[in-house]
């Protein structure tokens, strides 16, 4: 059977999240994490933060262990999108809250999504994380509203970072954080809002993301 490509794969996961996801949420490729320390293939965003890797029958792992670092500190739910060349390795190594899909090819040539692992919660977020997510003004903005002034204007994004972490709980920050990306009117450069596709691939899966 012929090798998946990363982006038969990208397809076929976008147009089940566009079909499946809650009408109020947001799809996002290529989000940038930690100022630019990491990015995540696809982002689904809704009151929760789930990230979604993509491993083709073309790729390696050797980047996996500095992405599942970088991903539990900003990601509620994580999966690990891989073809069956990556999908017992990926049992063994992958955190026990990582939900995991295999991409597999039909007799039609068509590419199908099974889950093989259910997403769990994960426990590592860290606020400074999350708070990362946001843009200078955005990030301004959720200190005034905590009651913080005057100071954080002259704070470079790192200190503001850090400050929000200081003296917001975690789950304000999601909450901000979420609310923010949905709300934007623009994106910049790679990080563009896609839309779920026009089903061109056919997808086998009861998975459903809200």
């Amino acid at each position: 059977m012929k090798p998946i490509a990363e982006t038969e794969i990208r397809k076929a996961l976008l147009d089940l999240l566009g079909d499946t996801k809650a009408e109020d949420s947001l799809l996002i490729e290529e989000l940038t994490l930690e100022s630019g320390g990491a990015r995540v293939d696809i982002a689904l965003i809704s009151d929760k933060l789930l990230g979604f890797e993509i491993k083709s029958d073309f790729d390696t792992l050797d980047r996996l262990s500095n992405q599942i670092h970088s991903y539990n500190r900003v990601f509620d739910e994580i999966t690990l999108v891989a073809g069956k060349t990556f999908i017992d390795i990926a049992l063994k190594i992958l955190p026990s809250w990582w939900g995991l899909i295999e991409a597999s090819r039909d007799e039609m040539g068509f590419v199908n999504l099974k889950q093989v692992r259910l997403t769990k919660l994960n426990a590592q977020q860290s606020s400074q994380s999350i708070a990362s997510l946001l843009w200078k003004e955005e990030a301004i903005n959720l200190l005034k509203q905590e009651g913080q002034k005057g100071a954080p204007l002259r704070l470079n994004k790192l200190k503001l970072y850090e400050l929000i972490a200081q003296s917001v709980s975690k789950e304000d920050v999601r909450e901000w954080v979420t609310s923010t990306l949905r709300s934007r009117t623009m994106w910049r450069n790679s990080e563009l809002l896609k839309p779920g596709g026009d089903l061109l691939h056919h997808v086998a899966t009861s998975i459903n993301y809200q």
